[in-house]
C-alpha cells in the first residue's frame, strides 16, 4: 500500500469534461487493488481549509480531511486526482496513512476491475472523505438504489 503509493501515478488516465465537470477516465484495464494515484494537495488545519473555503465558489471544492484536525486542499496545487468525481457507487477506495502530525497520505485503489475507458469514481462521503454535505446535486447515475442523491 504506502510504498507502491510513495511511487506516483504509473497509470496511463485521461482528463476530460463530461456532463459533472472534468472527469478522470482510465486508458488501460485496471485489475482490483491496482494503485491509481495519490491525492497531492497542500496539507492544512481545517481552520485555514474552512477560511480558504468560505472565499471560493462552493461548488468547486478539492478539500479532502485526512482526520479531524487536517485537510488536503488541491484547489491551487494537485495532481490528476483533485478531478476524480464522486459515485455513490465507485470504483475507488481511498486509503489514508498519516506520516507524521504535519503530513498525511491518500491514496486510492481499485475496488473491482474497471474497463479502458471508464471514468473513476470514488465516494466523497466515504469514512469521511467530503468536507460536508454540500446540497449539490449528486449527478452519479449509480442505480440499484445506490444513488443517496445529494452530496
Amino acid at each position: 500500500g504506502l510504498s507502491v503509493a510513495q511511487g506516483g501515478i504509473k497509470k496511463r488516465l485521461i482528463v476530460r469534461r463530461t456532463h459533472k465537470g472534468i472527469g478522470v477516465f482510465t486508458v488501460d484495464k485496471l485489475i482490483k487493488g491496482d494503485f491509481v494515484a495519490n491525492y497531492a494537495a497542500e496539507f492544512m488545519s481545517e481552520k485555514e481549509a474552512e477560511t480558504r473555503e468560505n472565499v471560493r465558489d462552493q461548488s468547486m471544492t478539492y478539500q479532502l480531511f485526512v482526520n479531524r484536525h487536517y485537510v488536503l486542499d488541491g484547489t491551487e496545487f494537485g495532481n490528476v486526482a483533485r478531478f476524480l468525481n464522486h459515485s455513490c457507487d465507485p470504483n475507488l477506495k481511498i486509503t489514508k496513512v498519516e506520516c507524521g502530525l504535519q503530513n498525511a497520505l491518500v491514496a486510492f485503489f481499485c475496488k473491482s476491475d474497471i474497463e479502458a475507458g471508464d471514468e473513476l469514481t470514488w465516494n466523497y462521503d466515504n469514512k469521511g472523505g467530503a468536507r460536508k454535505k454540500s446540497g449539490i446535486k449528486c449527478l452519479c447515475g449509480a442505480t440499484d438504489g445506490k444513488c443517496r442523491q445529494f452530496l
